[in-house]
């Protein structure tokens, strides 16, 4: 007799949910692991189903549930109907027993029916004491409403009512309803936003603070079902906060003092979440909260990081109620990475920041290797080194020696529990385990050392010297590269204004890099043009000559001249001919790939670039340009907050496959209107430049006079008909100097070059 669970198991693994809801019309990407389609129950445009659950909801009306319930809300098939229907397109045996989940479901309509009792006593005399707490905390009528905070005044009263709506005394015992309830309740709800239990809380002094209905299961994290949709989850401390800011809009997680378990961060991996914020309580007690909660994420997919409220302020939700929302978006922007504040916080500890003592740094790095040797993420990684470094003064070198030697010691120790295990495993007589065990030890014995860091040594020193890789990439353009070089595992982001030379910049260095290093595929993902015309493009500046009967004064058809020219029989153009044939060569070879990228979301670009890089020998990737790339998440994000992910999105993509990632951004007009000047091309010229510059190993600033002479002609035809000057500036670099150059434009052919010595 199959399980429901398993029904649902095995339909997930043959991405059984795009078929399940295919009557609702074609879905479309909403976020990770979740789809978006037509309600059929509001017709509204905002109905989610997961891809990795049995589950679905509507953020219109709220209807939700799992695949059985779907069923029979949207098809009218019975409990018994739908999952017999399910069973059979599961390849599994339809006898199924239903009594536990008819009574699951049950339970979850009788636990509804008793909350919306106590929403409503909140409102009554019965609730008056409940509401008083309420407010002398300081939330108003409205957010406890918005909240949906109930009060049980009188147990009695609750299950009288519970009878009147046709439940049992027995199925009310069953539901885990007790009259040691606290008075204040809300509900601890699954994912597809079903109850699973009440939690109550006192409002007098008294232990325990916080009581639950019987056999309440925490492992569903309380609030996942409006986070899932989301790419970020802010973790607090108790259910209060975690529903004042739900409330706000945004999506919040509580985590208990215990902080989060394995059943917590397992099931927001199974989200579209990539971030966690922590937001504990401020005091010493959040603080430890805070650290233990990254050292149990460290393992985790998931990207940590620490939300530090002003000071006076001890939670979330009296910063949002004292000061408004906005001061707490203000702290989540500057949220720091969970390993850099852990390392301040053993800094200080430490007293690493003053001049401790030998016991002191080596305590303190007892305290820091473990978290390097496990962390998942390679852009905390990074920063996580950088701080360790900064504060202890170790070159890379000697903090290698120690990793490994840490990661060996882990390792032995591993392999000394799991040969025990073994031992136990043969004494007990059982072969199949000891089997099982032998092959993790091997298994983890020939894997040791690939999973440890390897120590720099000089032969790879001098590999990476003659092949370049300790000073970047090379632009090609004689007077940039004395100036600056393009980093590996790094964003450079070319600024410039409107028709300044962004994407001409960038296809010019494609260009370049596919004759400077021919053993490397170089991407080109475009989101403001189709392929056609930036492969037109990209053919003009290589060919760099002249269709017959064409000149400088034919620039506005120059591409149309060039479109026709490729309809013909090659032979009357023999530099245009020889770009033809490069091109189509080096795109048969896969070292050159237009990617149109127009509904790619940023992590989806990252994923499928990842992807293509097991396949070809990445050397670099182009995205044309960074405001336009759609990010996935919540529409009630500000711009600045959204450009933020997308350009970590892309450093992460670069510092994960060792290649450098280039991104055009536009530069604001100058306020008013007026022309911009070359010394006017400065870091704040970019438009939310605050976000785009922090993630950025180099920003390149692109100045083209002659266009912004004529920005305010509508006929500006002089800026095509002469060769211009290209101003370029390096606006920052990191490990490298600031400078600046001029190349030579030819706009008509779209063609950069040196200029003339």
């Amino acid at each position: 007799m199959a399980e429901i669970e398993e029904i649902f198991q095995t339909l997930l693994e043959r991405d059984y949910a795009e078929e399940l809801f295919r009557d609702l019309g074609p879905s479309r990407d909403d976020t990770k692991n979740n789809r978006k389609a037509s309600c059929p129950f509001c017709q509204g445009n905002d109905f989610s189903f997961s891809t990795a659950e049995a589950v679905y909801h509507c953020f219109n009306c709220g209807e939700s549930g799992s695949w059985i319930h779907y069923l029979e809300r949207a098809r009218g098939m019975s409990t018994a109907e739908a999952i017999s229907y399910l069973a059979e397109e599961a390849g599994l045996s339809s006898s199924v027993d239903t009594g536990a989940y008819q009574k699951k479901r049950k339970k979850q309509d009788l636990l509804e029916a008793a909350l919306a009792y106590c929403r409503e006593a909140l409102f009554q005399e019965q609730g008056s004491r409940v509401l008083a707490y309420l407010e002398g905390r300081g939330y108003s009528p409205e957010e406890a409403r918005g909240m949906g905070l109930g009060a049980l005044g009188n147990y009695q009263d609750m299950t009288a009512d519970l009878r009147r709506k046709g439940y049992t005394d027995q199925e009310i015992q069953g539901a885990g309803l007790h009259e040691d309830l606290h008075p204040l309740v809300m509900a601890w709800r699954d994912t597809a936003g079903r109850p699973t239990g009440i939690i109550s809380r006192a409002i007098v002094e008294t232990e325990p603070k916080y009581l639950y209905s019987r056999g309440l299961s925490k492992e569903t994290p309380l609030g996942i079902h409006k986070a899932r949709r989301s790419e970020r989850a802010i973790l607090v401390e108790g259910p209060l906060d975690q529903a004042y800011l739900e409330a706000q809009g945004l999506p919040a997680v509580a985590l208990g003092q215990a902080g989060p378990s394995r059943d917590t961060i397992r099931a927001l991996e199974k989200t579209s979440c990539r971030e966690v914020l922590l937001a504990l309580d401020n005091d010493e007690a959040g603080r430890e909260g805070t650290r233990a909660a990254l050292r149990s994420l460290r393992s985790s997919r998931l990207r940590a990081y620490v939300i530090t409220l002003p000071e006076g302020y001890k939670d979330p939700d009296q910063l949002i109620r004292e000061k408004g929302l906005e001061d707490f978006r203000t702290c989540l922007k500057r949220a720091k990475r969970g390993g850099v504040w852990y390392l301040e916080q053993l800094a200080s500890q430490f007293n690493m920041l003053d001049i401790p003592e030998p016991r002191e740094v080596d305590g303190f790095m007892e305290e820091a290797l473990p978290a390097l040797a496990v962390l998942e993420d390679p852009l905390g990684a990074r920063d996580y080194r950088r701080t360790l470094q900064d504060l202890t003064g170790l070159s890379e070198q000697d903090l290698n020696t120690m990793l490994e030697k840490h990661r060996a010691e882990l390792e032995r120790e591993r392999l000394h529990n799991r040969s025990r295990d073994l031992e136990k495993a043969l004494g007990s007589g059982d072969l199949e385990r000891s089997a099982q065990i032998a092959r993790e030890i091997q298994a983890g014995a020939s894997g040791s050392t690939a999973r440890g860091l390897p120590v720099y040594t000089l032969d790879q020193l001098q590999e990476d010297l003659q092949s370049n890789r300790e000073l970047g990439l090379q632009t090609g353009w004689r007077d940039l590269d004395r100036i600056a070089r393009i980093q590996r595992g790094a964003l450079t982001v070319v600024a410039g204004r409107t028709r300044h030379g962004k994407t001409a910049f960038m296809l010019n260095l494609l260009r370049q890099w596919l004759e400077l290093y021919p053993d490397r595929s170089f991407i080109f993902a475009t989101y403001e043009e189709s392929p056609r015309p930036i492969f037109i493009k990209l053919l003009m500046s290589q060919a760099n000559e002249y269709p017959p009967g064409r000149g400088p004064q034919d620039s506005k058809f120059m591409a149309q001249a060039y479109r026709e020219y490729l309809r013909q029989e090659p032979g009357q153009l023999k530099s245009t001919d020889q770009a033809i044939a490069y091109l189509k060569r080096a795109m048969e070879e896969g070292r050159l790939l237009i990617v149109p990228a127009h509904q790619h979301k940023a992590p989806e670009l990252a994923d499928n670039i990842r992807r293509l890089d097991l396949e070809y020998p990445l050397g670099g990737v182009f995205v044309d340009y960074l405001q336009i790339v759609p990010i996935s998440g919540s529409s009630k994000e500000a711009r600045y907050q959204e450009l933020q992910r997308i350009a970590r999105a892309l450093v992460e993509l670069g510092v994960s496959e060792d290649i450098p990632v280039v991104a055009g951004a536009q530069i604001r007009r100058p306020t008013g209107g007026s022309k911009l000047k070359a010394g006017a091309v400065t870091l704040e010229s970019l438009r939310e430049s605050g976000d785009i510059e922090q993630e950025a190993n180099m920003v390149i600033g692109l100045f083209n006079e002659a266009v912004e002479e004529d920005q305010d002609t509508e006929d500006s035809l002089r800026s095509y008909e002469t060769e211009t000057d290209l101003a370029v500036k390096i606006l920052k670099a990191r490990d490298q100097g600031q400078g600046d150059c001029t190349l030579h434009y030819n706009m008509a052919l779209c063609h950069i070059s040196d200029q003339e010595a």
